[in-house]
């Protein structure tokens, strides 16, 4: 390969990178934006995981946090779509990930906390449902008891449950 052809090939890498996670985080702090209560509860669940709710008693403090990560998330995404101050942004962004890619895998192997919420709760109902019937279509019919187990155990009074 020529310097040029290389050169071309790490652009192109960079700047798909570079739009993958502006828009990652443009879209987080989006839905956390819509929905900053959501974001307090399950901040609030991860305090109570780690032992650190006596340290956030007061009401507000988990709100605060929730609004304050997404606009952060949000202007982070931003400024790395536009290339605005580069270095910084690029830190920050390195700086939460060192910070989550850990929490969130000592959650997922600890089950501290059941849900991250990412779905919202209000929708699990349909959730299990929808991950039923894909199973179902597909053959693998263990997999869908146990999303129709759920369901029903779960969400009797759900009109998914009732369905099936």
């Amino acid at each position: 390969m020529s310097g040029k052809t290389k050169h071309n090939l790490l652009w192109t890498v960079v700047n798909t990178c570079r739009l993958l996670v502006s828009a990652i985080f443009i879209f987080s702090g989006l839905v956390k934006l819509i929905d900053p209560h959501g974001t307090e509860y399950k901040i609030q669940d991860y305090l109570i995981a780690m032992h650190l709710d006596g340290w956030f008693n007061i009401g507000f403090i988990p709100l605060v946090i929730a609004v304050f990560l997404a606009i952060l998330e949000f202007c982070l995404g931003v400024y790395l779509l536009f290339s605005i101050r580069r270095r910084t942004t690029i830190s920050l962004i390195l700086l939460l990930m060192v910070f989550y890619t850990p929490l969130t895998l000592w959650l997922a192997i600890s089950d501290a906390v059941a849900d991250s919420g990412c779905f919202g709760d209000d929708k699990m109902a349909d959730i299990y449902y929808n991950m039923y019937q894909l199973y179902s279509r597909f053959g693998y019919s263990d997999e869908a008891a146990n999303y129709r187990t759920k369901l029903i155990a779960e969400y009797p009074e759900d009109e998914h449950a009732k369905l099936i």
